[in-house]
């Protein structure tokens, strides 16, 4: 569990938590958005090696039953056995609740949740997990607030997730996730032929790594014109 923070502010150890948290995340997700089925086992056994290793590297105090536990899950999540990796994953929240490998497991049961397609069971995981660790874990929950957004996407309900992008906008005008935040906005404004508005944001993001997405979308706004 990461020290007491001192007048509201982050201590070394919760930022580096908090950077471990963040980077698993992102790592989990690139193994198994990339992996082709050839390489689905393969692509497991490498989360299961970077999870134990990372881990067990950065929380050494914690029991070796929360890391196998933790692992565990994360094998069946790598593997596309989603309704198993979100079963495993609620369970080490609820039994290990506020250590490390808890408060991931519920950003991870939510992930596995949003992968079956239950947008609406996903989307109160993510956002208990926002309104948990937003104060500990900012830059992993940046994530999450993204995540609850495109949950709302998925549910129809474009209004909220508009607002949704707005208010992570709002708390985070330069956070890691502003440009995807911006250019989802677009997209709906594109859907609803918003196009003034979409275009306003396209243009800015027409200088950053999003040229190539801004630059089409653009593109596709002049062509319905």
């Amino acid at each position: 569990m990461a020290a007491k923070r001192n007048r509201g502010k982050l201590t070394k150890e919760d930022l580096r938590e908090d950077e471990v948290i963040s980077w698993v995340a992102h790592a989990v997700k690139w193994v198994t958005g990339n992996q082709t089925k050839a390489f689905l086992i393969a692509g497991a056994v490498i989360v299961a090696v970077v999870l134990g290793i990372l881990v067990k590297g950065v929380f050494s105090s914690r029991a070796n039953s929360r890391i196998n536990d933790f692992t565990a899950a994360s094998y069946y999540y790598a593997q596309g056995f989603y309704k198993v990796a979100a079963e495993k994953y609620g369970m080490i929240h609820n039994k290990y609740g506020k250590t490390s490998e808890g408060r991931l497991s519920l950003y991870f049961e939510a992930d596995s949740y949003f992968r079956l397609k239950d947008y609406k069971s996903a989307l109160n995981l993510y956002e208990k997990f926002y309104s948990e660790n937003k104060e500990t874990l900012p830059a992993a929950t940046q994530i999450s607030l993204i995540d609850s957004a495109n949950c709302l996407l998925n549910l129809g309900e474009k209004d909220k997730a508009m607002a949704r992008l707005g208010e992570y906008l709002k708390a985070y005008p330069k956070g890691f996730l502003s440009l995807d935040a911006q250019y989802i906005k677009a997209v709906i404004l594109t859907d609803a032929k918003k196009y003034a508005d979409a275009k306003k944001i396209l243009q800015k993001l027409k200088d950053t790594a999003y040229s190539d997405y801004a630059t089409a979308l653009l593109t596709q706004i002049n062509n319905e014109l």
